[in-house]
């Protein structure tokens, strides 16, 4: 067990999750371009997309979750109390959105509509994916995870917004097969199936470049913490007031 809390195990499901974020949003053009995070959670997402080149924001509305967050990006993010349902921002205040569904939620549709409404260019949805044979095989539970159908996510993404849909899948087979190594435990090999037990889905409503940067590791100099996210309702954020902070 490691001091942050998370064995091997599921630090290795960490990294294979954020690889197959970066793998499904590549094509995004990234310069000066704004990015919301949201259900960002304890921030695993977060720091990934800053040092990728996204001008990033993101939502959580827990706030142990959110203080978690915060203490990982310190001021290189802003971090909203929002929830998915009502995000405090105007229509197309970003150029990209990232969603995070990490249980069978009753208002999925109102959520990829608001995620849909705030985005420009592009949403990318994360969750775990009931339709694969991992889950298939009953071992949810196991995981202790709450999977949601790939087809209910697609359909809904679909009827939500016009665009292009995509799809990527990893962790393909079934859990705990060798028990003595947590990085065998799946495979990290990715799919454009919906067959793996985490998927993404993307939806792309403008062209996509065909020119991705790379990312180059720098050294992150020490940076004051953020200041607590004051609790209550603000009016909306407008792209100019977000760019104007950053």
């Amino acid at each position: 067990m490691r001091r942050n809390g998370l064995n091997p195990e599921d630090i290795f499901i960490k990294r294979i999750q954020n690889a197959l974020l970066q793998k499904s949003i590549a094509g995004w053009r990234r310069r000066g371009k704004l990015l919301l995070d949201i259900n960002c959670g304890d921030g695993r997402y977060l720091r990934k997309l800053w040092q990728n080149g996204f001008d990033v924001t993101a939502t959580e509305a827990d706030h142990t979750l959110r203080k978690r967050a915060q203490s990982v990006m310190h001021d290189r993010a802003e971090i909203y109390a929002a929830h998915d349902t009502h995000l405090p921002f105007e229509d197309k205040a970003f150029d990209w959105a990232v969603v995070h569904i990490m249980r069978p939620p009753k208002h999925l549709k109102e959520i990829l509509e608001e995620a849909v409404r705030v985005a420009g260019h592009g949403l990318a949805v994360t969750f775990w994916n009931a339709t694969s044979p991992i889950f298939l095989f009953s071992q949810s539970a196991a995981l202790r995870v709450q999977p949601i159908s790939w087809f209910t996510v697609w359909n809904t993404l679909r009827s939500t917004g016009e665009g292009t849909v995509s799809t990527r899948s990893t962790l393909l087979f079934p859990y705990r097969m060798f028990h003595n190594c947590p990085s065998l435990y799946f495979s990290p090999k990715t799919s454009c199936l919906p067959i793996g037990a985490w998927a993404t889905l993307r939806l792309d409503m403008s062209p996509q470049s065909t020119v991705t940067p790379l990312a180059l590791p720098t050294r992150l100099r020490k940076i004051p913490r953020f200041e607590p996210v004051l609790e209550s309702t603000a009016p909306r954020v407008g792209r100019n007031n977000i760019r104007a902070r950053s």
